[in-house]
């Protein structure tokens, strides 16, 4: 697919959206899963050998203006449960790991220029609940991380994602989160790493794996 400007357009493997003016002020929740062909399109981008299944439960609230109390919804809060099962090569035999990933984690979609400080859900007025100073608008997230001010630490707030139209894309969320949640290093349970020393005396050596040491006695079985 191409733009107006003859430019490609990367088609999202998983895309799935919310919308704001559908979701019932008490909530509700919403399951998501992947098809066959979008399995095979992830697991290729991700280098699986396969996918075998891939769902999300999505519970979806809105978030309301301090001011008004009710509608019209200023965004939307989310929380993300997510499931998959994939085979991955071993990083030392390439031979099939099988594997089953969960993760949960939460984002608010908010539109431009709404104010985190005014939307019930997003923390105390102004902070975030450890007197760290949030940015006056969703744009002034957005300004931060483009010149690069923004430094976040575990107990910080996360920037919102910014809804579009009133439309919310968690697809492409939920399938970043699954590739951070894969072991980088998949491994069959029956291959121990026979280990290696580096260094010159006792104190400097450090115990590394050495995956060639058990390819050769593979070779050898």
């Amino acid at each position: 697919m191409s733009d107006n400007n003859g430019n490609v357009i990367q088609e999202a493997e998983f895309s799935r959206i919310i919308r704001v003016d559908n979701i019932a002020e008490d909530g509700e929740v919403i399951a998501f899963s992947a098809t066959e062909a979008e399995r095979e399109a992830l697991a290729t981008r991700m280098g699986l050998l396969a996918m075998e299944s891939f769902q999300a439960d999505v519970t979806a609230s809105p978030l309301l203006s301090r001011q008004q109390q009710r509608g019209p919804y200023k965004g939307i809060h989310l929380h993300v449960a997510f499931r998959a099962d994939v085979i991955q090569s071993c990083v030392v035999t390439l031979e099939p790991v099988t594997a089953t990933v969960s993760h949960e984690f939460e984002v608010d979609f908010l539109p431009k220029g709404a104010d985190p400080a005014d939307v019930i859900g997003t923390g105390s007025p102004g902070t975030t609940g450890n007197d760290k100073k949030l940015p006056e608008t969703v744009d002034d997230w957005l300004e931060s991380l483009e010149d690069g001010e923004m430094v976040f630490d575990a107990d910080d707030v996360d920037p919102p994602e910014i809804l579009r139209g009133g439309v919310a894309e968690i697809g492409e969320l939920i399938v970043e989160n699954l590739s951070l949640s894969l072991d980088p290093y998949p491994r069959r349970d029956d291959v121990e790493m026979e280990k290696t020393r580096s260094g010159d005396n006792d104190e400097d050596n450090v115990v590394r794996d050495n995956p060639f040491a058990v390819l050769a006695s593979l070779k050898t079985d």
